[in-house]
């Protein structure tokens, strides 16, 4: 069984630490969550080089990295995995704007703005901000947000996480279950 609670609790610490040393402007990153042989919880970074990130968006580069997986699985016998560990689910650390209010009066002027050529990170209501999104084999969804400056952000809804970084992870996760499957046998 997957302890939600305990992974995201290890995740926003893993946030914390980037919130209290005031470090901004990283480049995106991708981790397994896996339960080790002994039991413990685990993070293992997914191996994405510095021009891989600054090839596309974020959520095109994970699912280039599903598939470039998969070949190197197909040709080489390749696992990331250990015999014995359990994969729990993957995250994504990144970087974006956000709103700092999210009702639906807010929502329509930003998306006013928007639409006559504005960017959102120059709209009053924007925030710069760093989000975890991570999505577990269970198909539950977390999603993390800290605003720049501890600006209060709204609370995330677990039942409205969706889009191109949610679909992404579930494409990625779905590939490393089977290479993970395919390690057992």
């Amino acid at each position: 069984m997957i302890d939600t609670d305990a992974i995201r609790e290890a995740l926003q610490q893993y946030l914390d630490v980037d919130i209290a040393a005031d470090i901004w402007d990283e480049e995106p990153n991708l981790v397994l969550i896996i339960r080790g042989t002994d039991d413990v919880l685990d993070f293992s970074e997914v191996p994405i080089d510095s021009d891989g990130w600054a090839a596309a968006e974020p959520y095109l580069v994970i699912r280039a990295a599903a598939d470039a997986a998969t070949l190197l699985h197909a040709r080489t016998g390749w696992s990331p995995f250990v015999t014995g560990e359990e994969l729990l689910g993957v995250a994504a650390f990144t970087e974006g704007w956000g709103l700092s209010e999210r009702d639906a009066e807010a929502i329509a002027q930003v998306q006013d703005w928007m639409q006559k050529g504005h960017r959102l990170s120059e709209h009053p209501l924007s925030v710069e901000v760093k989000v975890v999104t991570a999505v577990f084999v269970s198909g539950d969804p977390i999603m993390l947000v800290h605003a720049r400056g501890g600006v209060p952000m709204p609370e995330t809804d677990e039942g409205d996480i969706g889009g191109r970084m949610p679909d992404a992870l579930v494409y990625f996760l779905s590939t490393f279950s089977d290479l993970m499957e395919e390690k057992e046998k």
